[in-house]
């Protein structure tokens, strides 16, 4: 990669890195009112601002934080945002803080379902491997691909919104930072092992995929809930009588059915309306939201956060506590 191509590079980072490890932003909108009109009031006015800590605090406050064993993320890529996945191993946070996460993660799915209804067609082009086809040698594309990204980056990460609501505490959210990091770290060293020279521009694609990935999962939460609904979602749009709407009709699904069936349901929904204009697309996606109870109340998979971080204290040989981890699936514990 050419020095111009670095400059760049570190020129359009920070606008699509920013959300992934959390950063200072506008205020979410309050709690969700009653009328059926979506009309959000302003949120109220805290008590006690929280003072905004910049980098270089943040970077020493990480260092203060309690010396706690955990499991470090796995280098693979995650279907869920990091934020979340980081709360797995994150020793700080348990299955009991979730029941107070879920009502933010439904605010934020129903904001990006509205972004993603106005950007439906950079959506659609990502969806189709925009993202795999920038070649970062050719800068106006990188620097075109970049800002069609912008709309879809949410103002701040999930850690970053819960602590600024109240909901983390500065040791929960500094250590969910810690663990994002991390791994951030650790899969730049791998990109680069892996690519060389074009590492940099690798993990830059992997940031991007990541800041935008709310975003692609409200579009294809959009897609498994029409499987609940199909009948009812198509004559809405009022496109049940065409072809790919008779083709989508026999693609259903329940709230029963297991997640890995409804997310290729969710795929193959979006192989088969193909045909369709953008202006049908986005009709169809509407009426998800309009057949709800609730417009703007979307369900969402409950967070799932229980053992992870469980700890086992036992007296090992010399009478000193041991403190075990042990994480969701098989992995082992780690001493």
């Amino acid at each position: 990669m050419n020095k111009m191509s670095i400059a760049v590079l570190i020129g359009v980072l920070p606008l699509v890195a920013g959300s992934v490890v959390g950063q200072v932003a506008t205020p979410p909108p309050g709690p969700r009112p009653e009328p059926p009109a979506f009309v959000p009031p302003p949120p109220p006015a805290p008590a006690a601002p929280r003072p905004q800590v910049q980098p270089q605090q943040l970077g020493r406050q990480l260092e203060r934080l309690p010396d706690i064993p955990y499991i470090p993320l796995e280098l693979v890529q995650y279907g869920e945002p990091l934020d979340l996945v980081a709360m797995g191993p994150n020793p700080t946070i348990g299955q009991s803080k979730a029941a107070e996460l879920m009502p933010m993660l439904v605010g934020r799915r129903a904001r990006h379902e509205l972004v993603v209804l106005e950007n439906l067609d950079f959506v659609l082009q990502i969806n189709d491997g925009l993202l795999d086809d920038v070649s970062f040698q050719d800068i106006q594309r990188l620097v075109k691909v970049s800002d069609m990204v912008k709309p879809l980056v949410p103002p701040k990460g999930i850690s970053q919104e819960a602590f600024d609501r109240g909901m983390l505490s500065r040791v929960q959210h500094e250590f969910n930072t810690k663990i994002v990091r991390e791994y951030q770290n650790g899969m730049s060293e791998m990109f680069t092992a892996d690519y060389g020279d074009e590492g940099l521009g690798e993990f830059f694609k992997f940031l991007m995929s990541e800041s935008i990935k709310e975003a692609m999962a409200a579009l294809d939460g959009m897609c498994i809930e029409a499987t609940w609904r199909m009948d009812e979602v198509l004559g809405k749009a009022g496109l049940a009588d065409t072809e790919v709407g008779k083709k989508l009709a026999t693609i259903t699904g329940s709230v029963e059915t297991p997640w890995e069936e409804l997310n290729d349901k969710a795929a193959e929904i979006q192989r088969v309306w193909g045909p369709w204009s953008l202006e049908e697309k986005k009709a169809f996606l509407n009426a998800v939201t309009t057949t709800r109870d609730d417009q703007y109340f979307p369900p969402i998979r409950m967070l799932n956060l229980d053992a992870v971080g469980w700890r086992d204290r036992t007296l090992d040989e010399d009478k000193k506590t041991t403190v075990r981890i042990r994480r969701r699936g098989d992995a082992p514990p780690r001493e």
